[in-house]
């Protein structure tokens, strides 16, 4: 929701009105729940609360059970009755399309979630994946970043200290990172063909239910900025053309674009913003909420003391990006953003939490992550300097940031200043991004895909059913018809044969 914007209790109540306001919803449950608190959260900033009534909410469209019916018709086109229902039809187009039915809905039903991460070398963009993974398995430093594409496949079965690695058709496990990331580096530096894969437990980032709906997929790209793929390729960005291409294949993945929040102006985004735009008026809407703009290193910000608020001196560093990234609006999208140090969650996730063993002094890799985290746990906990809360100034609705705030006061309050400066460090409202796209649009996205692998074939069938039944419907008129007549001649045989008996 745009900053700009008060919300839609006052786009239609006036601020001193003093009547209320009557709504009603037909929609989905989760629809209606993010709604219903939106108008909440909007209704009590205001400095004259309006009664809001919410009446004849008529819920439609729940997921769970047209998941349940789309799998339930699904089962009973795979019988033989149905079989031989399509036998009887004439058209080949059809049987073709019924004999492709199974592997079409196998692949809809195990249809991965793809969430690409695409951006800049020095976006720190391995870091927001090891800190988004709870892993450090992928290397950090430019000179080791890789060429090649990386998957990071969701595996249930895996324990959270597990990782499997897949090469060319070779399996590596592994129970430590060091491990892994030993054999990551190994890899990348070979000359040779092939992506890698990796998989882990990521049962952190669905949302409650859907882990058995969905594989998550994490797929890391090559910068766009790449330099030496331009070189070595006559001046052309490989890099940048196979983003586009997984773009162009994942229809409605979700986009996370990584950019340094206080470097992030470079010829190679404006030029890969225009492709994108291109392609995603192509798609017809649905940017907003697909792509999302993840601003990096948020803590080495810093802001013009002639802002007289925090607000305002936040907004000017957003509206500077908006303004880069829009090119000054002539792309016609806004801009979803979250300022985030995925250092700092790096370090509370897999190093706090994990209680790990780590020479800093020996490692100026770690010690950049320490003294990260240690800087912005001074600017939070001890300065509480609010120009830095980022989960105050994410893109998520009003109640979200509500939620934010209340758990933030919460941990001061209990003296846990680590999960306070969790909070505040922008990647748990990210993470809340992903569980809500995942919910909210590629769920529904997934059962009509399930859906349409069947579609045509039901059409067809219901069609010669209908003209079946048509044609029985015309059969039993005609034999009552028939009938009708039979008993007349009946009737009059009777009254004959009654006069001849006289």
């Amino acid at each position: 929701m745009s900053d700009e914007w008060d919300g839609f209790v006052n786009e239609l109540v006036s601020t001193d009105a003093n009547y209320g306001l009557s709504i009603k919803f037909i929609g989905r449950q989760i629809d209606y729940d993010d709604f219903k608190r939106s108008l909440e959260v909007q209704n009590s900033k205001r400095q004259n609360p309006i009664k809001l009534e919410f009446r004849e909410t008529e819920i439609k469209y729940e997921d769970d059970k047209m998941w349940g019916k789309v799998r339930e018709v699904a089962e009973k086109v795979k019988t033989d009755r149905f079989k031989k229902l399509v036998d009887e039809r004439k058209g080949e187009n059809l049987k073709a399309a019924y004999e492709k039915f199974p592997d079409d809905y196998k692949k809809a039903e195990e249809n991965e979630f793809n969430i690409l991460f695409v951006g800049l070398y020095s976006s720190g963009k391995s870091t927001i994946l090891n800190a988004l993974i709870r892993h450090d398995i992928l290397p950090t430093a430019q000179k080791t970043c890789t060429d090649r594409i990386c998957k990071i496949k969701h595996n249930e079965k895996l324990k959270k200290n597990q990782i499997r690695l897949v090469y060319q058709n070779n399996k590596y496990n592994f129970d430590n990172d060091e491990e892994c990331l030993k054999k990551f580096k190994e890899i990348s530096e070979k000359n040779g063909d092939g992506n890698i894969e990796i998989q882990v437990n990521l049962s952190h980032l669905y949302p409650k239910g859907f882990e058995n709906k969905f594989k998550i997929v994490l797929i890391d790209t090559p910068g766009v900025d790449s330099g030496k793929s331009s070189m070595e390729n006559n001046g052309t960005n490989v890099h940048k053309d196979i983003t586009l291409e997984l773009l162009k294949k994942n229809n409605k993945s979700m986009v996370v674009f990584c950019a340094e929040a206080a470097r992030y102006e470079a010829d190679s985004i404006s030029k890969f913003m225009d492709d994108i735009t291109a392609q995603s008026e192509k798609e017809k809407g649905g940017f907003k909420d697909r792509y999302v703009f993840l601003l990096n290193k948020g803590d080495n910000l810093t802001f013009d003391d002639d802002a007289k608020t925090d607000d305002e001196k936040i907004k000017i560093k957003k509206n500077a990006f908006i303004d880069y990234i829009t090119d000054n609006g002539k792309r016609k999208f806004v801009p979803r953003i979250f300022y985030i140090s995925a250092a700092v969650q790096y370090w509370i996730s897999n190093v706090i939490y994990n209680k790990k063993n780590v020479d800093s002094g020996n490692n100026t890799e770690m010690r950049a992550l320490e003294d990260s985290y240690d800087r912005f746990n001074k600017i939070i906990a001890k300065y509480k300097d609010k120009k830095y809360y980022f989960a105050k100034y994410a893109d998520v609705p009003g109640y979200r940031k509500e939620e934010y705030e209340n758990k933030f006061n919460a941990e001061m309050k209990k003296d846990d200043k680590t999960k306070a400066v969790e909070i505040q460090c922008g990647m748990i409202a990210f993470e809340d991004a992903i569980k809500d796209y995942i919910e909210r649009y590629a769920f529904p996205i997934k059962i009509q895909s399930m859906l349409e692998t069947y579609e045509y074939i039901l059409d067809d069938v219901s069609k010669f059913i209908r003209a079946d039944t048509k044609t029985l419907e015309n059969l039993k008129k005609e034999m009552e018809k028939n009938q009708g007549i039979q008993g007349k001649i009946k009737k009059n045989q009777e009254e004959i044969e009654r006069k001849k008996g006289k």
